[in-house]
C-alpha cells in the first residue's frame, strides 16, 4: 500500500501502518492483527488485494524482508468476486505465514487495487 492508498483508510488503520521508507520502499505494512483489519476494510469497500509481502521485525525494531510473498490475479470474474476471493486469500496467507513462522514478529505489506482498471495488465486473457 502506498501513500495515496493509505489516505482513504480509517484513521485507526492509518496510525497502525508502519512506513517501509527506511527500506527504500514507498509502502506501508501492518502487524498481523492490523493487517487482518485492513483486509476486512478492503472487503467492505470493494478493494482487491493483489498480493502481499512478508517482513520481519528484528532486534531493535529493524525491519527486513523475509522474501515470502503471494499474489492473486483476476481470472475471468467480475470485480466483486475478485475482491471477495482476493480478501479471503489474503487472510489465508497471513494466517499461513504466522503458523509457519510463529516465533517471528511478522509484518504484512499489502498490494491493493480500488478497481479493475488498476489490474488490467495483470489479468489473464479469456482464451488462456
Amino acid at each position: 500500500m502506498n501513500e495515496n492508498e493509505i489516505e482513504g483508510m480509517p484513521s485507526n488503520l492509518q496510525t497502525k501502518a508502519i512506513s517501509l521508507a527506511p527500506l527504500g520502499a514507498k509502502e506501508y505494512a501492518w502487524e498481523m492483527q492490523h493487517a487482518l483489519e485492513v483486509v476486512r476494510f478492503c472487503q467492505d469497500n470493494g478493494v482487491a488485494i493483489l498480493g502481499g509481502d512478508v517482513l520481519e521485525r528484528t532486534d531493535g525494531n529493524n525491519i527486513k524482508y523475509t522474501y515470502d510473498n503471494w499474489y492473486l490475479v483476476q481470472v475471468n470474474e467480475d470485480w466483486a468476486n475478485y475482491v471477495s476471493r482476493s480478501c479471503k486469500y489474503a487472510t489465508e496467507k497471513i494466517l499461513f505465514f504466522l503458523e509457519r513462522l510463529p516465533d517471528k514478529r511478522l509484518l504484512f505489506a499489502l498490494v491493493m487495487a480500488r478497481g479493475p482498471q488498476a489490474t488490467e495488465s495483470l489479468r489473464i486473457p479469456p482464451d488462456v
